[in-house]
């Protein structure tokens, strides 16, 4: 049930080494209550890595998911065993058409899952992207406008493929100090790419962007006028003067 349930949704569950890949690059706040949400929270896997990443904070947690019997199972795990400092809010909707307050951070692993041009329609109007079709991505500027920070699991395709030319662009008025590149790695069993993308959506941009690659065991240092550099059609987060001397 709950595999057919996963492949219905086009939710994948997020191996746990890659959580604490994505926990460690999570912001730290001075302030000590702190509202998080998670918009498409699943089996909940990303909850107990937020209880210890700040277990020093008071935590208001909102957890949402379109799955009834998915909340049923994570209420029957925490209610009775929920560290003092956290309070969780159980939310059975469509992160999509759920109105909330921004808050200080959104994290988590949204559904890849393609609507029709019906099915999508009314989320393309409110969107910057109205030609993608993809829910992970309508979440994903939902959450940038809604969130001080996000840290979202994503298809990697979101760096070159023409459908996501005008995320790339939303994208770059933001800060994104990040990325993880899991390849392969990032859901057990299933042979999809992904990506970890953590931005900052308030303040001045930085202008370098740490870039790790977990296949490579690699991590560059990379300048974003240089990786995103907007004479390329397309993000090359490992671009070196090898790349350089072909293009």
């Amino acid at each position: 049930m709950a595999n057919l349930k996963r492949q219905s949704h086009s939710a994948y569950y997020t191996n746990k080494f890659i959580i604490q890949e994505i926990l460690d690059v999570l912001p730290n706040f001075d302030k000590k209550t702190i509202s998080i949400i998670e918009p498409s929270v699943g089996a909940g896997n990303f909850l107990p890595f937020i209880f210890r990443k700040y277990a020093d904070k008071l935590i208001n947690l909102t957890v949402i998911d379109i799955d009834p019997d998915i909340l049923e199972l994570l209420k029957l795990l925490y209610d009775n065993n929920l560290p003092s400092n956290v309070s969780i809010e159980y939310i059975h909707s469509d992160y999509m058409t759920f109105e909330h307050k921004k808050v200080d951070l959104i994290i988590g692993n949204p559904p890849f899952l393609k609507l029709s041009s019906k099915d999508s329609a009314a989320y393309r109007k409110q969107n910057y992207n109205d030609e993608s079709t993809n829910l992970a991505e309508f979440i994903l500027e939902k959450a940038v406008k809604s969130a001080d920070y996000v840290s979202m699991i994503l298809p990697k395709n979101i760096l070159n493929t023409p459908e996501y030319h005008k995320t790339r662009e939303f994208l770059e008025n933001y800060d994104i100090y990040n990325i993880l590149d899991f390849g392969e790695k990032g859901f057990k069993g299933v042979l999809v790419e992904t990506i970890n993308l953590a931005i900052k959506t308030f303040g001045a941009r930085t202008k370098n962007i740490l870039v790790k690659s977990l296949p490579r065991n690699l991590i560059v240092n990379q300048r974003k006028d240089y990786i995103f550099d907007k004479n390329l059609p397309y993000w090359v987060i490992y671009r070196n003067d090898d790349f350089d001397k072909v293009y």
